[in-house]
């Protein structure tokens, strides 16, 4: 037998090959993973996840989420028009939001 690869899950016995990617909001960073959307992997903050995720992704620099379960880059939340964001993390979400400084712009 070959265990389910990573990124996928294998609910049931007998499959010739993985049932599935893991769902949206989900990562599958070990192999073997049997349900589609593991209860102790859901998508932590400051990052997001699409279907068949291994990883986490981070979201961009300058941006934040400070939820559970993103499923896409649009859950991230960039830092104001105007303001600058240097601490933007998943612990800290957007963090100290600083005014643009004089001889720069901030989208």
């Amino acid at each position: 037998p070959t265990d389910c690869s990573k990124g996928h899950y294998c609910d049931a016995l007998g499959l010739s090959a993985p049932t599935g990617l893991c769902n949206p909001g989900y990562y599958c960073d070990e192999y073997g993973i049997q349900v589609s959307e593991p209860p102790t992997k859901q998508c932590p903050q400051g990052h997001y996840c699409p279907q068949g995720t291994i990883d986490p992704i981070r979201c961009p620099p300058g941006s934040s989420s400070s939820d559970l379960g993103n499923d896409a880059i649009t859950s991230c939340v960039q830092c104001p028009a105007g303001y600058y964001c240097p601490n933007a993390d998943a612990i800290n979400g957007l963090g100290n939001q600083i005014d643009c400084i004089e001889g720069y712009f901030c989208p």
